[in-house]
């Protein structure tokens, strides 16, 4: 019976493991709720950071909530794609990138960590409307990932009152100011996925679609964690009663 047991569990690992080397499509996100912008505890830290980027004019890097966010520089008003090998890659048309537009002197924004503020301040658009593709390279094709994005305009620099869909089969929106008025904050959300190969595009669209940040964390896979661990206790109760 135990060795029933044992046999059944690495059963299972082979049926999990084996076809994860098999190319698919691109996985679907699912969504979280749509949340405001409040403070530093916003930024996520379960499971082990892949990558966090702040999208800027320039080269600006910040830390919030412990979690470094590296570069990423978008030229204003250029077209075309930016990123990194095996990291990223940015497909953007006639950006509107800055590294303080999108922040504002007046609150609640102005009560924001300065490295907070660092974040949400800068970011990139596209005022005629066209949309902005996010391309994550290197997943580990199997792995689970959550993945958390920023749409913010404080200062009402672009408007104001734009909002942002991001799609990935399933599609949420964030408001970038949830007030419309200068000092208001915009949204985040974050979204959890199994990479079916070793990329995961994400487009955002929108009137005029934005975004300040993202960060990619891979985390644990509930169901299949709790089915591990099962098959591990019960080869550990199998050797016992021998």
């Amino acid at each position: 019976m135990c060795f029933s047991h044992y046999r059944l569990f690495w059963g299972f690992v082979a049926a999990v493991v084996f076809p994860l080397t098999m190319p698919t499509q691109a996985a679907i996100i699912n969504w979280s709720v749509p949340s405001n912008i409040s403070g530093d505890s916003d930024v996520i830290t379960t499971g082990t950071l892949v990558d966090a980027r702040n999208m800027s004019q320039n080269q600006l890097t910040t830390t919030v909530n412990g979690v470094f966010f590296d570069i990423f520089p978008i030229p204003n008003g250029g077209n075309g794609i930016s990123g990194l090998n095996n990291i990223f890659a940015f497909a953007y048309n006639n950006a509107e990138s800055s590294d303080t537009a999108y922040g504002s002197s007046n609150l609640p924004y102005s009560s924001l960590s300065l490295s907070y503020r660092t974040l949400l301040s800068s970011g990139a658009g596209s005022s005629p409307g066209n949309p902005l593709t996010l391309n994550l390279l290197g997943l580990t094709n199997g792995a689970a990932y959550l993945f958390q994005w920023w749409t913010n305009d404080s200062g009402l620099a672009f408007g104001g009152v734009n909002t942002t869909t991001a799609t990935a089969t399933n599609s949420v929106t964030l408001d970038e100011n949830t007030t419309n008025s200068d000092g208001g904050m915009g949204q985040w959300v974050s979204g959890t996925f199994t990479a079916t190969g070793t990329s995961q595009t994400i487009t955002f669209s929108g009137p005029r679609p934005a975004i300040n940040a993202y960060q990619l964390r891979v985390v644990p896979e509930p169901g299949s964690l709790s089915l591990l661990i099962f098959g591990g206790l019960t080869i550990v109760h199998c050797r016992r009663r021998k």
